[in-house]
């Protein structure tokens, strides 16, 4: 029988098959390699939504170089179908493994486990969450390395929770509380979703048996986890208090990252075994779904009971029924804090503006009348009228614009496309693209001298800034910023640059002139977009792994402060009179003091808030929601 040709590869054997496509044994005619070839079904290559998040994930995924992440060496779309081009691993996957051995000893699946924390450490410190972590996507090598595989696939496909065919994404055994409702899926969603894996390794049971879809919501929304040295006798008793940990029903309550769930799982390892006890299996999850309470006063920190009414479509096991389940009243509620008594009445949450898909950067003109916002995932960048709201116009620039800034005279726009390399200058009285720019690989965000003359970007997979001659719209040199430069500043007077890296956890300053390194400040984690006050004196700098901001003085690069600002600060912006600093993360936009370095606010804005600016004259804050595709004004004063 002739094998089948699918482009360059050559299809020798099916391994695997499942919901989200094919993987064969293929020989690259190119490379001369053998590889692990996944085709994905006709009609998520239909799926516009799909295939640029498939892309965007795919090439985040194939960026990553922690040892125990499956490598992509390429994707794309061949024939009308998306493929992933992997390393072939010969080995068995967790799953068929603990079907055919049974249940792992401890030590052993601690160790399994650990490998799999660091793929998920190493991605969500890349912004990428997993989504569907499950023994199968767990493969060992014959010395028990361990591999976790289908990055860009699972992530790609739960950007709306459902497939355009209607199945649902991810395995009902292990996914978090949040996933079946309203709730912001992040990092502890797939921490969540590790630890059910952990407690089957250990006992080779899933925590919630039976397989129907429903019972699985409910008993992840309701029951206690498991504890699993009442499941298998002789397990140590000190993991039942790591699954009840990983597994809690409420994000915060679980471990940060999946590095603590591993520590914790080894530390457990040297507590004793559980007495002796008649084993308890879990039973089947037949409980039917009760009917809705009647609505509850919500709880402190705007919680409610566990069964109540938020939207959640359970599509293929569940053909046509519809069950509503959420954990909070709010997805963007977070839990209550101790500076709210002291929230200024004057700052509140106002319009929320639709746009594009997945907003992602937002600028304000000179003069305030007009917002800019590039919206990553449509190409486009959309123009609201500051003064009503309207979207005035919607410009096509590319490929996944991310950063933008508009010129010191409001003239034109600069807007950084990841995805083509560019830079487009779009004319800011015409709202339309009048050249665009080669800047180098991967572009992330750009900003304007003071004087206009000169604009810099950031190009994160070369590790350099790119400068710009904004009269002549063309390069005009490059300098060496880090490994993975991110946001770039400029100092009023335009003498120096100050670059935050989000690999090195740097901010790095240079002279604009020479492209010297000035000095290099290691402030550590993964920095995002950050603020220069009005007079140059201070940066604030996010730091999203450590829910952290820096206070940076510029002139000798000391740190004055680190402040806790919440999950996963993604932006900064500073006042007009420098007063007060913003920052917007995974819970909401808080608001600083800066002269005491003090929150002083936290305000709730809505799904993903990626980044924030601010009006000149400090009356509104404008926040990019990435995952409800809007921008929320908020208003200062």
């Amino acid at each position: 029988m002739t094998a089948e040709l699918f482009g360059p590869y050559r299809l020798d054997a099916l391994i695997g098959r499942g919901g989200m496509g094919e993987v064969y044994r293929a020989y690259d005619t190119r490379k001369d390699r053998v590889v692990a070839l996944k085709r994905l079904p006709h009609t998520l290559a239909a799926d516009a939504d799909f295939q640029a998040r498939f892309r965007r994930e795919s090439r985040v995924a194939a960026r990553l170089r922690e040892p125990h992440v499956i490598p992509i060496h390429d994707y794309g779309e061949i024939d009308g179908l998306l493929f992933l081009d992997m390393r072939l691993v010969d080995g068995v996957d967790l799953a068929t493994l603990l079907h055919r051995d049974g249940p792992l000893e401890p030590d052993r699946a601690v160790r399994v486990v650990a490998q799999v924390a660091g793929a998920l450490d190493a991605a969500h410190a890349d912004g990428l969450v997993h989504r569907d972590v499950k023994p199968s996507n767990v493969l060992l090598s014959g010395d028990d390395h361990v591999y976790l595989v289908d990055f860009g696939i699972a992530s790609s496909a739960t950007g709306t929770r459902l497939t355009g065919t209607g199945d649902m994404i991810g395995t009902p055994h292990y996914m978090a509380p949040e996933r079946f409702g309203s709730g912001r899926v992040d990092a502890r969603s797939d921490v969540y979703a590790l630890t059910c894996v952990l407690y089957e390794a250990l006992t080779g049971h899933k925590p919630f048996a039976g397989e129907d879809a429903l019972a699985q919501l409910y008993a992840h929304a309701n029951r206690v986890p498991p504890a699993p040295s009442r499941t298998r006798p002789g397990v140590p008793a000190g993991f039942d208090a790591v699954v009840a940990k990983g597994m809690a029903k409420e994000p915060a309550d679980r471990f940060a990252g999946a590095g603590e769930l591993a520590s914790a799982a080894r530390a457990a390892l040297e507590t004793a075994p559980a007495p002796a006890t008649e084993p308890f299996v879990t039973q089947p999850v037949t409980t039917p779904i009760p009917p809705t309470p009647p609505p509850r006063e919500p709880a402190r920190g705007g919680r409610r009971a566990a069964l109540a009414v938020a939207g959640v479509v359970l599509v293929g096991a569940v053909a046509g029924m519809v069950i509503l389940l959420s954990m909070r009243g709010d997805g963007d509620t977070p839990p209550a804090d101790p500076t709210a008594s002291r929230r200024p009445a004057a700052v509140t949450a106002a319009a929320t503006i639709p746009v594009g898909q997945r907003p992602e950067g937002v600028a304000v003109s000179p003069d305030g009348a007009r917002v800019y916002v590039t919206n990553s995932e449509a190409g486009t960048v959309s123009v609201l009228a500051a003064g009503d709201g309207r979207v005035v116009a919607t410009v096509d620039v590319g490929a996944e614009p991310g950063g933008v800034a508009v010129s010191p005279d409001g003239a034109v726009v600069y807007v950084a496309d990841y995805g083509s390399d560019t830079v487009s200058v779009i004319d800011a009285g015409r709202a339309e693209v009048t050249t665009t720019i080669p800047v180098g690989p991967s572009p992330d965000r750009v900003a304007f001298a003071a004087d206009g003359d000169r604009a810099y970007v950031t190009n994160d997979a070369a590790g350099t800034v790119t400068i710009l001659d904004t009269v002549a719209h063309r390069v005009a040199g490059t300098v060496a910023a880090g490994p993975k430069p991110f946001d770039v500043l400029v100092s009023p007077d335009g003498g120096e640059l100050y670059v935050a890296d989000a690999e090195d956890g740097t901010l790095t300053g240079l002279a604009a002139a020479s492209g010297e390194v000035t000095r290099s400040i290691a402030l550590g984690g993964r920095l995002q977009d950050s603020a220069l006050s009005p007079d140059g004196a201070t940066a604030y700098v996010p730091d999203q792994n450590g829910g952290t901001l820096a206070v940076v003085r510029t002139g000798d690069g000391s740190v004055e402060a680190t402040v806790q600002v919440g999950t996963q600060p993604q932006g900064a912006a500073v006042s007009p009179d420098g007063r007060r600093v913003y920052v917007v993360g995974a819970d909401g936009l808080v608001v600083l003091d800066a002269a005491t370095r003090k929150v002083v606010a936290r305000v709730p804005v809505g799904a993903e808030p990626l980044d924030v600016a601010v009006s000149p004259d400090g009356a509104r804050a404008y926040v990019a929601l990435g995952g409800g595709n809007a921008v929320r004004v908020v208003r200062l004063r």
